[in-house]
């Protein structure tokens, strides 16, 4: 994704890149992850031109990001918007976090996640995707242990149809 300073420069660029690959999930059925990655400083700003941008999208887009910051102007934007906190390992206060920019959801490593935390995000009702998941037998465990979904480099594991 464009970093601020480029989006300033170029609106209209910025919302006909942003659009081919909305249009392109869209085609698919697939909802859109887009993941929110603000320079220090801009976290604010970022999130409102995001939220921004995908309000306009008319697609199945969700927002994510490791800044709450971000996700909570993304929120103050398009309150419409799904949101998810991303997290490497999910801290004890995932629900206060969770809870503070208003996400629906978390997205956490699959290489950090723990039966513990994995059972209380589960036990709360919370949707858990995690990431990076490249491997279709890593996948199929974590969707028997209850995880609703996962990021992949490898979507040619799977059919179309699977997706």
């Amino acid at each position: 994704m464009p970093a601020v300073g480029t989006i300033r420069r170029s609106p209209r660029k910025y919302r006909r890149l942003w659009m081919r690959p909305c249009g392109f999930c869209a085609a698919l059925g697939l909802w859109a992850n887009v993941e929110i990655k603000p320079s220090v400083g801009d976290e604010v700003e970022t999130g409102r031109m995001v939220a921004r941008h995908a309000a306009a999208a008319n697609g199945h887009l969700l927002l994510s990001s490791f800044s709450a910051a971000a996700l909570c102007a993304a929120a103050d934007q398009a309150g419409q918007l799904l949101r998810a906190l991303l997290v490497e390992v999910i801290p004890d206060d995932w629900r206060e976090r969770m809870a503070e920019c208003g996400a629906h959801a978390l997205h956490a490593s699959a290489r950090a996640l723990t039966d513990r935390t994995l059972q209380a995000v589960l036990d709360g009702g919370v949707p858990l995707a995690c990431y990076t998941v490249n491997r279709r037998d890593a996948a199929e465990r974590l969707f028997a242990m209850g995880v609703s979904a996962v990021f992949t480099d490898r979507p040619d594991l799977w059919l179309a149809a699977e997706m």
